[in-house]
């Protein structure tokens, strides 16, 4: 793979990409503000910015972004300026070269609400209230569609972090003994569905994905050898409502932990799914966290040893999104100073294409 090169200096985060090479990204210094950068625009030095024209907020933090139509679309979170009244609120934004288009900020009913995800038919997800939250979507038009979604029976509170293009969400419900199961709310029924942990013996489990072949991806706790944490989150992806740990086949590290960011859509019998995501070493305290993709074919690998012109000092330190070309949006970091970056990893023409294969992920049971 080979990397683009990073748009500013210092200090900006990938969150989100699409397949015409858009990538969303938040910037850490000068005020948090949501930014991005288009590799149809190779020209460009510096990143477009966009930072939130509304009194009282002054934070802007970036979820998604997704192609609407013949348009793109980014959403995130408003946060009130430091010292103001008010809560969170969600924002979507027409990507606009010319940067003439405006923020739009909206709430679900008059609570925090936090966008975590976009699909290409406008529906935003996430979260809204404080202590007592609940999931939602909503389309870019509220005149369209706004539903509050519900947690699983015998849970109290519930939250949405992806949806795929048909509607279905993946997200995650929480009792009162703190029990987290991840959920999948389907277009289809009114009632969620419950996904199973790894281990229930160590309850807690989210859903961060989903794609449009309704494969879902996230984390859920186990047991760690030799780990100072443990219990810790394994990265696992759901074909049917069963999880599979993806460093089955092998890991990195003996005390491995993982989280699972995104999937790619695949394409059954051509392009597998792919997963990423971050791991890290689980036997120290605050240890230095990398980069991973898994599919089906070559298991689980570190995602900056396939990178072939990775800088000296550089590491990949998470891979936030991945798109149906292969290439994947990643936070670098500097090893000495900390200070991290937004790339964009494309797969070379000299080696193939990460994750084709001539099957699909086994198993068909949607979740």
């Amino acid at each position: 793979m080979d990397w683009g090169g990073t748009p500013t200096p210092n200090d900006h985060r990938a969150q989100a990409l699409t397949d015409t090479g858009y990538v969303l990204c938040e910037a850490l210094s000068g005020g948090k503000v949501f930014t991005y950068w288009s590799r149809q625009m190779p020209s460009q030095t510096t990143l477009q910015q966009v930072k939130a024209t509304h009194p009282g907020f002054d934070e802007a933090y970036a979820s998604d972004l997704a192609i609407v139509g013949q348009s793109i679309y980014a959403t995130g979170i408003l946060r009130p300026t430091a010292g103001q009244t008010g809560s969170d609120q969600g924002y979507f934004w027409l990507v606009d070269p010319a940067g003439s288009t405006n923020v739009t900020s909206f709430q679900i009913g008059s609570s925090e609400t936090r966008p975590a995800a976009l699909n290409r038919d406008g529906l935003m997800v996430g979260r809204k209230g404080n202590l007592v939250s609940a999931g939602f979507i909503r389309s870019l038009d509220p005149s369209l569609y706004e539903v509050v979604l519900h947690p699983l029976a015998g849970y109290s509170t519930c939250w949405a972090l992806g949806i795929h293009g048909g509607g279905g969400v993946v997200g995650a419900s929480k009792d009162a003994q703190g029990q987290v199961r991840a959920t999948a709310w389907l277009p289809s029924s009114a009632t969620p569905r419950a996904l199973d942990w790894l281990d229930p013996s160590y309850p807690y489990a989210q859903a961060a994905a989903v794609n449009d072949g309704k494969h879902a991806v996230g984390w859920s706790q186990a047991e760690i050898p030799q780990s100072v944490n443990s219990p810790g989150p394994k990265a696992v992806i759901w074909t049917s409502l069963s999880p599979a740990p993806l460093d089955r086949a092998g890991s990195v590290f003996v005390s491995q932990v993982e989280k699972a960011r995104a999937i790619s859509p695949g394409i059954p019998n051509v392009l597998a799914e792919q997963v990423v995501g971050e791991y890290w070493d689980d036997s120290v305290n605050h240890p230095q966290h990398y980069g991973f993709i898994w599919d089906q074919a070559t298991g689980f690998q570190d995602l900056g040893s396939l990178v072939s012109n990775l800088p000296s000092g550089y590491v990949v330190e998470r891979a936030t999104d991945i798109n149906s070309l292969g290439e994947i949006s990643v936070i670098m970091a500097e090893t000495g100073s900390g200070r991290q970056h937004a790339y964009l990893l494309t797969p070379n023409l000299t080696s193939p294409r990460l994750g084709r294969l001539d099957r699909p992920i086994a198993g068909d049971v949607s979740v």
